[in-house]
């Protein structure tokens, strides 16, 4: 069921980044190819509809150190995550990176989102 998979996508964190680190751990590896499969059929069932499925990976990095190095880090690690699900078959149209720097953790959230088409969209008289 589609709302199944859009909590699941919603739900899903990755384990915490080291700090000042943006390379995946084998655990992050691990969790984030149980979720390919989930954002795949999720995608899938959106497009079926007619619909334009958007995934936002939400990079994040805590409060420590300077702002402009917290956002470069949470861009870093929201690019990385969205690069190695796209290498997975996720379609890469619909992955948008997204960076939150100054947060309480050093993860990457997702927020799953649907829209319509600009061509699907019609004008009445």
């Amino acid at each position: 069921d589609m709302d199944d998979l859009r909590s699941a996508i919603e739900s899903s964190r990755l384990t915490p980044f080291p700090r000042d680190s943006s390379n995946l751990s084998n655990d992050q590896r691990a969790q984030l190819e149980e979720l390919a499969g989930v954002l795949t059929r999720w995608i899938s069932g959106v497009r079926e509809i007619g619909r334009k499925p958007e995934i936002v990976a939400a990079g994040r990095a805590d409060r420590t150190g300077p702002d402009a190095a917290n956002l470069r880090l949470s861009g870093a690690r929201a690019r990385v995550v969205v690069r190695w699900l796209a290498i997975r078959q996720v379609p890469a149209d619909c992955l948008v990176p997204k960076p939150e720097p100054n947060a309480e953790t050093r993860d990457v959230l997702f927020r799953a989102g649907v829209s319509i088409p600009q061509s699907s969209t019609r004008t009445t008289p």
